[in-house]
């Protein structure tokens, strides 16, 4: 399942320079999920301080371990959002007729 998660980091107690080593560190992070299938996209997301990142997960607690695992997880807020792809717009209707 697809589930795209933004986060906003918040590593004002740390320097600069540990912060960069640590955005380095969660790059090659995310680049060795990117290279598993587990990261379908990345984005930095400019001038927010964080990143809007795609998953390709089978669950939940797939989804919470590598969000946790990330370099910076415990210097960020995080925000899920389950994502559907539309093949048709009666699959748009048949899902907001679900969520109604």
């Amino acid at each position: 399942m697809l589930i795209a998660c933004i986060t906003q980091e918040d590593p004002r107690h740390l320097s600069a320079s540990h912060v960069e080593e640590l955005r380095e560190r969660e790059r090659r992070y995310y680049l060795g999920l990117r290279a598993e299938g587990k990261l379908h996209s990345y984005f930095v997301r400019r001038g927010g301080g964080g990143n809007v990142l795609i998953f390709d997960v089978a669950s939940h607690e797939e989804l919470h371990r590598l969000v946790l695992m990330g370099p910076l997880s415990m210097f960020q807020k995080s925000q899920v959002f389950p994502l559907m792809a539309l093949q048709s717009l009666g699959n748009l209707t048949h899902a907001m007729a679900e969520n109604a």
